[in-house]
């Protein structure tokens, strides 16, 4: 698994939100913020293809609402929710199979 992709997959993984962010222990979380930029500095490193370039237009222009849950964010914050299905659309366009991370990750 290449680098881009591991660090792509938990941004798309609802399944991985749910248990890293609305589920997150002390021991084991993801923060949004820290998902966001290991994701947009991994596709600096990719061919700046038209797909790349919009996801990564779509991560740096991501807007967190001023206060939300866990769950909001995960469930109802619309620009999060689009930004994950870009992502999984993305690792789909490269063959990466989201199902099996998820089955061998989580």
């Amino acid at each position: 698994m290449k680098r881009t992709e591991k660090l792509l997959a938990p941004l798309a993984s609802l399944k991985a939100q749910e248990k890293y962010i609305i589920g997150a222990s002390k021991d084991e979380y993801y923060v949004p913020d820290e998902l966001l930029e290991q994701a947009s500095s991994s596709l600096i490193l990719e061919d700046q293809t038209g797909s790349v370039k919009y996801l990564k237009k779509k991560i740096d222009d991501l807007v967190f609402p001023g206060r939300y849950s866990a769950h909001e964010l995960v469930h109802e914050c619309q620009p999060w929710v689009e930004l994950r299905e870009v992502t999984k659309a993305y690792l789909k366009e490269i063959g990466f199979d989201l199902k099996e991370w998820e089955e061998n990750e989580l």
